[in-house]
């Protein structure tokens, strides 16, 4: 529901509840190829940059490389795996495809357990990182309600 909200009136995204669904354990490269299917458009992987230093230990990874355009999102203090390490895990050529799929873009230094301790607490800060619809839902369903508050 909060993505839905989120991503209302963006017509080129899709809010999937595949893996809600799914009565197995979700792995990404199975999410991703079963979206793909559904789609006439290529679908792209958005990631942080905490992922992608692990990315070589999810399952598949070399196929999700190698198969979907990856997009990188910087984070906060998380420097980009080593060349030589990524070369090695991935073969040169994917290696300069994941750093080139770096964005250059501002950091948001929040996490979301900052995030969800801000919505406790009704920090004005964390309201303004989400949209009002969002926000509202949140709010409306209590979901980050303080502790010990009933």
């Amino acid at each position: 529901a909060i993505l839905r909200l989120a991503f209302a009136g963006e017509p080129d995204v899709i809010v999937s509840d595949l893996e809600l669904v799914r009565e197995s354990v979700s792995f990404t490269v199975t999410t991703a190829a079963e979206l793909q299917a559904d789609l006439a458009q290529p679908l792209y992987l958005i990631i942080g940059m905490d992922s992608l230093c692990e990315l070589h230990t999810w399952v598949e990874a070399q196929r999700l490389v190698s198969t979907y355009p990856i997009v990188v999102y910087g984070r906060p203090g998380v420097s980009p795996p080593d060349w030589d390490a990524l070369c090695g895990r991935f073969g040169e050529d994917a290696a300069k495809k994941l750093t080139a799929s770096i964005l250059a873009a501002p950091e948001l230094d929040v996490s979301s357990s900052v995030l969800r301790s801000g919505l406790q607490e009704n920090d004005e800060a964390a309201r303004k990182l989400l949209p009002d619809a969002v926000f509202e839902y949140i709010r409306d369903n209590e979901l980050y309600r303080q502790m010990g508050n009933g």
